[in-house]
């Protein structure tokens, strides 16, 4: 009974209660229906609560499948990617080896007029999965000479299935957690090296 438990506690996340409750009362029906039809004992028992499952299942089948796939997604090819890197000289490393460019670890936030006006960071969302109402949210570190992706963050949001973005009350948007994801300061630590430990990349 377990499942079933996780199975309404899910659905009453994902979907407004004016529309869970006649539904529920609804699958609730139709699987006395199906139970008073068979002989058996546990056989009847195990198919009433099978069509109750599924009938429950049906309007938010989209929100399950999304929620699966974003879970996949955040743990196969979310996080921090490093494409190219490039040495940079003593003076932008403080005497521990850490940068002084980067403000604030764990952030968006570093000295743009230290590193330069030929990298920049570029915020880009798309989408990822249409059927299934996933984007791909990510930042760039590209550099403008080149036009490369240097490195970037990636992050997926999942917007919610479709009974929830036409009759919830708040947003349904979800993505993946932080340490997922990773931070854009990550990606700068990952493309800018040290000029003596870099291990090719282009040198700024």
């Amino acid at each position: 009974m377990e499942i079933f438990r996780e199975l309404l506690g899910f659905i009453v996340l994902t979907g407004p209660l004016f529309l869970i409750i006649p539904w529920f009362l609804l699958s609730i029906w139709v699987a006395i229906k199906a139970y008073k039809r068979r002989e058996g004992g546990w056989i009847r028992v195990i198919l009433g609560l099978l069509i109750f499952a599924t009938i429950m299942l049906i309007p938010f089948a989209d929100s399950v499948m999304g929620r699966l796939y974003l879970n996949y997604l955040c743990s196969t090819d979310a996080g921090v990617k490093i494409y190219q890197t490039v040495s940079l000289p003593s003076r932008y490393w403080d005497g521990s080896g850490m940068p002084r460019f980067i403000k604030k670890a764990g952030s968006l936030d570093f000295d743009k007029s230290m590193v330069g006006d030929r990298y920049v960071m570029r915020s880009r969302l798309e989408p990822f999965s249409r059927s299934l109402n996933i984007d791909r949210d990510s930042y760039q570190l590209v550099d403008q000479d080149t036009g490369k992706i240097m490195g970037e963050s990636v992050n997926y949001l999942y917007n919610g299935g479709w009974v929830h973005r036409n009759y919830g009350e708040r947003s349904s948007r979800t993505g993946c957690s932080r340490k997922q994801a990773g931070y854009f300061t990550d990606v700068l630590k990952g493309v800018f090296r040290p000029d003596n430990i870099t291990h090719g990349g282009d040198n700024k």
